[in-house]
Parts: C-alpha cells; structure tokens; sequence
C-alpha cells in the first residue's frame, strides 16, 4: 500500500526539497512525498489553520510556538529548521523523512544547493 507525506517548505528550498523528495521515495518504496512551497509565514498559518501537512520545513525566525510538533525541529542550515506535525497519520514515515533531510545527505544537498 502507498504512503503518502505532505511537506510543505519554504519556496527557496524548491530545489534541494525536490530531489531530497524524489531520492527519498527511490530509496524507500511504497512511500510518495507531496511537496507544497511558499512563504514561511504563510506556511505557519496554513498549518495553524488545520492544513493537512505531515512534515513543516521553516525559516526559523518563525519558530513553531502554538504548534504541535513531535519533538524538536531539526536545523538544515542556512536558518532553516524542518519538524514532524503531531497530528500527522504517517508520523513514523514523516519522521524518516526529516532523519533524511537533516541527515548527512541532505545537508550535503542543502549546502551545496543556490537556494537563496
């Protein structure tokens, strides 16, 4: 059975988010990752307003007070931070998601990637 993540992240991390995406779903089949980008902020009120998003890639000066998180957001890098949505169906799929993107080779990717 497939299983489906929704993540949504800031518009400058397209790129990098993108391939992280697809080089997660080759090397983990049966699990599909929905990728929604724009502004943080906006991002924040989107899922403060109930957006069904599994996994929240933020600037950090956003921060994620009045959200519920499971655990603490993980650092990426160039101010951004990437956190599991507690009310995520897929929590244990959306966790190996972000141990992916904050992983070794997704800060590879992060860091050599012009998403600024």
């Amino acid at each position: 059975t497939l299983q489906s993540i929704t993540v949504f992240a800031p518009t400058s991390l397209q790129r990098p988010f993108t391939q992280l995406a697809q080089s997660f779903e080759t090397s983990h089949r049966g699990i599909e990752v929905s990728l929604s980008f724009g502004a943080s902020a906006n991002l924040v009120s989107e899922v403060r307003d109930g957006a069904p998003a599994d996994v929240l890639a933020l600037d950090v000066s956003h921060g994620v007070k009045g959200l519920n998180v499971v655990g603490k957001p993980k650092a990426l890098g160039s101010g951004e931070s990437i956190v599991v949505l507690s009310r995520s169906p897929h929590q244990a799929v959306a966790m190996e998601f972000v141990s992916y993107v904050s992983g070794k080779q997704g800060k590879a990717l992060l860091s050599t990637s012009t998403h600024r």
